[in-house]
């Protein structure tokens, strides 16, 4: 089961605004506001000119998840919004930063606000700014961990209804270890990206196939291919976004022509939670926004 999605909340950094979202993933917004001396941008000192410490804490930001966060520990910080001054020549006396924070722990999560309100203040310290910057945010949502109890009532019923052999509860083990003790998995389908990419080659079996759909937790990994070649694996990747508009329609055909049947007669048993009419779309996205639902909901036409 996956965890919820985030919600995005608010929190406020003192003298410097930034805004952040917490984990499960947590959703926060936090806001990092800095206080300087306002001055024509040909003057010095400008030791303390907001732009430049601002722009010091956006880069070094980036260095919490890639150096502070384990890699197998899903992470984001992302600087959304900079605002700082209105007139080309004149340094502002206050930057505004919004960020949005997002992570699967309550441990990572507090690391994560943490390292930001940390490295904010040490920014502003070292370029003597006269004030230190201030940092708040809101409590946003916690992280999405699904109950021991119910987890192992629907994997039973998923095995017994849709024909499962295992169903894994990749918070309550190790995915990895786990296929690689059933043989390894001959094909996967992938949209986390990120830190599972290794771990997708580690758990395919020799001779297996790698399909990357997406990658919700990024594109860009540093990984050992020599597994893939010692394995033989084949690693590829599909989306239809860019594909033209024939391919598209010769998709949709084969599907109603090779799939559809199969779905009518009962083969196929897709997964619906809730069934509700186009005018009931509203109430349909806030089933989905509740991330507490298994299978799709569908809206009908007419």
């Amino acid at each position: 089961m996956t965890p919820s999605a985030e919600e995005i909340s608010s929190r406020r950094f003192g003298g410097w605004p930034i805004s952040l979202p917490t984990s499960g993933p947590t959703g926060v917004s936090a806001f990092i506001s800095g206080t300087g001396i306002a001055r024509f941008g040909a003057l010095r000192p400008v030791a303390w000119a907001t732009v430049s410490i601002a722009s010091r804490i956006v880069v070094a930001l980036q260095t919490i998840v890639s150096r502070e966060i384990s890699p197998f520990d899903p992470a984001v910080i992302t600087v959304g919004s900079f605002h700082a001054g209105s007139k080309h020549n004149i340094i502002s006396d206050r930057a505004h930063l919004q960020l949005t924070v997002r992570a699967y722990s309550d441990a990572v999560h507090e690391h994560l606000l943490a390292g930001i309100e940390r490295i904010a203040r040490a920014e502003a310290e070292a370029a003597m700014a006269p004030q230190p910057p201030t940092v708040t945010a809101s409590q946003g949502t916690p992280p999405t961990i699904n109950d021991p109890g119910l987890t192992g009532r629907l994997a039973g019923r998923l095995a017994a209804d849709l024909g499962a052999d295992r169903v894994i509860d990749y918070n309550a083990g190790d995915f990895v270890e786990i296929v690689r003790e059933m043989g390894g998995a001959d094909v996967i389908l992938d949209i986390v990206g990120g830190p599972y990419i290794e771990r997708n080659i580690k758990a395919a079996r020799h001779d297996g196939r790698i399909v990357q759909l997406a990658f919700n937790l990024g594109s860009k990994v540093e990984i050992n291919l020599m597994p893939v070649m010692l394995k033989r694996l084949i690693f590829t990747g599909s989306t239809l976004r860019s594909r033209p508009a024939a391919f598209k329609t010769e998709v949709a055909r084969q599907l109603r022509e090779k799939v559809w049947p199969l779905i009518e007669d009962g083969t196929i048993v897709p997964v619906v939670r809730q069934t509700l009419p186009l005018t009931e779309a509203a109430e349909a996205h806030r089933l989905m926004e509740t991330a507490g639902h298994m299978g799709k909901i569908v809206l009908t036409v007419g």
